[in-house]
C-alpha cells in the first residue's frame, strides 16, 4: 500500500478500465509519496484528456515544461513552449505543447538520446494522428521495448484504431488472437 509504483499501476488498470476519475485519484496518492514520478503524471494527464478535462491536462503540460526548465540546457525553447501553452484556449494550449513535445522527443530519437517510441507514440495518438503513432508502435514492437504493447488490446487512447488492420495486425503480433478478440470493438 505504500508503493509508488504499485499505487500508480492500480491507477493505470483504473484508466484501462476507463475509470478517469479513479485513475486521476490513484496517481495523485503516488505522487504524494513521490512527488515527480513520471508515470503516474503520465496517466493523469491521459485520464484528463480522455475526460475531456482539458485545462487538468494543460496544467501538468506546464508543470513537465517548468521541470524541464530546471533541468536542460534548452531554456529558450522551452519558454516559447510555455508560451504557446498559455493560450486563452486550453485546446489550442495543449495541441502546442504536444506539438512541441513531438518534435522535441523525434529530434531526441534521431540523435540517439531517446529510447522510447512507444511514448512518441502515446503523443501522436493523443493529437490525434494515428498514422504517425502506428509507425512509432511498430518501432517498439520490433525493439521490443515499450511498457504499454501488451496493454494496446485495452488502452482507450487507441481505440480510434481498433478497426484498423495495420493495427489488428500489431496487436495481433503482440498478444495473439485473445488480444486481438479483446481490442475489438463490442456492440
Amino acid at each position: 500500500p505504500g508503493s509508488p509504483g504499485v499505487i500508480s499501476d492500480v491507477g493505470w488498470y483504473s484508466y484501462f478500465a476507463r475509470r478517469w476519475e479513479e485513475a486521476q485519484a490513484r496517481c495523485r496518492e503516488t505522487l504524494e509519496l513521490e512527488p515527480g514520478y513520471f508515470w503516474a503524471e503520465e496517466c493523469i494527464f491521459l485520464a484528463a484528456v480522455a475526460a475531456g478535462d482539458l485545462e487538468t491536462a494543460r496544467a501538468l503540460a506546464r508543470a513537465t515544461l517548468r521541470e524541464l526548465r530546471e533541468t536542460t540546457d534548452s531554456s529558450e525553447d522551452i519558454e516559447r513552449a510555455l508560451t504557446l501553452v498559455a493560450d486563452p484556449d486550453p485546446a489550442r494550449g495543449l495541441e502546442a505543447y504536444l506539438r512541441w513535445d513531438v518534435e522535441r522527443l523525434e529530434a531526441a530519437w534521431r540523435a540517439g538520446r531517446f529510447f522510447a517510441p512507444y511514448q512518441i507514440a502515446v503523443r501522436h495518438m493523443v493529437r490525434g494522428d494515428g498514422e504517425a503513432a502506428l509507425d512509432w508502435l511498430e518501432r517498439a514492437a520490433r525493439q521490443r521495448r515499450g511498457w504499454i504493447l501488451p496493454f494496446l488490446p485495452v488502452h482507450p487512447l487507441f481505440d480510434p484504431l481498433r478497426d484498423e488492420p495495420r493495427f489488428e495486425e500489431l496487436v495481433r503480433r503482440i498478444s495473439g488472437e485473445e488480444g486481438l478478440r479483446l481490442s475489438r470493438r463490442q456492440p
